[in-house]
């Protein structure tokens, strides 16, 4: 009599082919997909519209960073009356140095988005009479507040984002 064996793959070994069988096609699509830019057509540029749309974005972009504040009491704070930042980052206080910003005073960090009234404490108090820069600089991911790594913020001319303001006891107010 002449016994035969029949040669069977386990049922785990099934399971696991059909899985990367479906893996192997949703990664085959997903790189046809990128490949042809999702419209069908494989490395096509963007048509006038669609390059004045990423530009409008771009702008949009710049726009999304602004400071304002006003004049204010000399001290060892600086209360910004608004601002909005993309990325978290900082508001430094810069003392007029002829005319334009020079030593920082102090620093705090901000969350991406929009804040009210915020509150940066100082190292060194505002004097009164002097002209002070409020500006947005970057966060370069490192711990604390580095002036050398942590650049100003620019808008879309290359301009630093800030406010001026003075440290003064007297009651009027501008914002800039």
């Amino acid at each position: 009599m002449e016994q035969t064996t029949q040669n069977t793959v386990p049922r785990s070994e099934n399971r696991s082919a059909y899985i990367t069988g479906i893996a192997s096609f949703a990664a085959g699509f997903l790189l046809a997909w990128i490949f042809f830019g999702g419209n069908g057509t494989p490395g096509t540029a963007p048509t006038e519209d669609e390059s004045s749309n990423t530009a409008s974005v771009v702008d949009a972009m710049a726009a999304k960073n602004a400071i304002a504040a006003e004049d204010q009491a000399p001290g060892p704070r600086v209360i910004i009356k608004s601002l909005t930042i993309e990325k978290e980052g900082w508001v430094a206080i810069h003392e007029d140095r002829d005319g334009k910003p020079g030593n920082i005073l102090g620093a705090r960090k901000v969350a991406a988005g929009t804040v009210e009234n915020f509150n940066v404490p100082l190292v060194r108090a505002t004097k009164e009479g002097v002209t002070n820069y409020a500006m947005l600089h970057g966060e370069d991911g490192t711990e604390g507040f580095n002036y050398k790594t942590d650049a100003p913020l620019t808008d879309d001319t290359g301009n630093p984002v800030m406010a001026a303001f003075k440290a003064t006891t007297q009651t009027t107010s501008k914002t800039q």
